[in-house]
């Protein structure tokens, strides 16, 4: 059963997943990791209020070390498939999509439920929504 994700990530890391399509975690998540299964799909916020792409796990998790992402040690990764990435490689992340997704409860205070988080599952009416919204 396909299972649908926000990934939080900051700018240069948003570049190096588009560029070489692939996405990683640090030590933290390791037993995290099995929660992912290829075909899931992952929807990334970039941190600054932007909408990155729509991606589809292409592969396991798997090991790899060697320097990658910018700010740490990612060696936790999976294979990603583009499925729809915006025109402009990103782009807002308006007050009106705060306000569709029922994953922020809080309305004004919908930061905090992203703080200190690499991802977090969302439902298929706001997968849904992130992926209209990308143009």
């Amino acid at each position: 059963m396909t299972r649908y994700w926000l990934c939080i990530i900051d700018k240069d890391n948003y570049k190096i997943v588009v560029q070489e399509r692939v996405w990683g975690l640090n030590e933290h998540y390791k037993t995290a990791i099995d929660k992912f299964r290829k075909g899931d799909m992952l929807a990334f916020y970039v941190k600054g209020r932007k909408l990155g792409g729509i991606f589809q796990i292409d592969s396991a998790f798997f090991e790899n070390r060697a320097e990658l992402f910018s700010g740490g040690d990612f060696p936790y990764r999976v294979k990603l498939k583009p499925v729809k990435l915006p025109k402009n490689g990103i782009m807002d992340w308006d007050d009106d999509t705060i306000r569709k997704l029922q994953l922020f409860r809080n309305k004004q205070r919908w930061m905090l439920h992203l703080i200190g988080r690499a991802f977090c599952e969302l439902s298929i009416g706001d997968f849904g929504y992130l992926y209209s919204k990308i143009e």
